[in-house]
């Protein structure tokens, strides 16, 4: 399931049966493909206040992102969304650590992603979604994830809702409108009752 490629430490896998997709840590190998998703429809990702586009404009912003992760988001990991040799967009998870969703007794994972244009309504990330959700919950022990979704961005509410995520607040992001909250407990977890 792991594999080294370019990196020091075992990349890690998710997913990977036949005709599945994978979900693949990103490494600075993957700068190149990423770099492509993302400049296919950068207006497509410039929707909703996202700014992947703009943090992203050069190849060297995706090396400088992988080589140096966001201080302010410790423990992050971020994936490759994988479809045999193509890299359709990315995926993440997030623990939260401060804020109304953050718990002593309750680990709370918060999940992001984003698919390149031209891989849209495939069910691509609500595959990647199903995937990162079943890893936080059995190999990282997560309680509860959390998806902060723009108020209009429908597909991507269109995603989260079938893999039973609920409404469950609203907060105020930085710099860009409010953000609707969903949230999805551990399965089998008595909170869920």
């Amino acid at each position: 399931m792991a594999e080294v490629l370019s990196s020091p430490l075992p990349r890690l896998e998710i997913g990977g049966s036949p005709g599945e997709l994978v979900l693949r840590q990103l490494i600075v190998a993957d700068s190149a493909r990423m770099f492509e998703a993302i400049q296919f429809d950068p207006e497509h990702l410039s929707r909703y206040g996202d700014r992947t586009a703009a943090k992203y404009d050069q190849t060297s912003g995706v090396v400088d992102s992988i080589l140096n992760p966001d201080p302010l988001k410790p423990g992050r990991l971020r994936f490759g969304i994988w479809d045999g040799d193509a890299m359709v967009g990315s995926i993440n998870l997030t623990p939260v650590t401060e804020g109304p969703y953050a718990r002593s007794y309750w680990k709370t994972g918060e999940v992001g992603y984003w698919l390149g244009g031209q891989h849209l309504g495939r069910g691509y990330a609500r595959r990647a979604l199903a995937l990162l959700a079943e890893f936080a919950f059995s190999a990282h022990e997560y309680d509860q994830l959390i998806a902060k979704i723009h108020p209009d961005n429908q597909p991507s509410i269109g995603v989260v809702r079938p893999l039973g995520f609920v409404p469950s607040g609203i907060v105020q992001g930085t710099g860009v409108k409010r953000r609707k909250v969903f949230s999805l407990c551990r399965p089998n977890d008595p909170q869920n009752a």
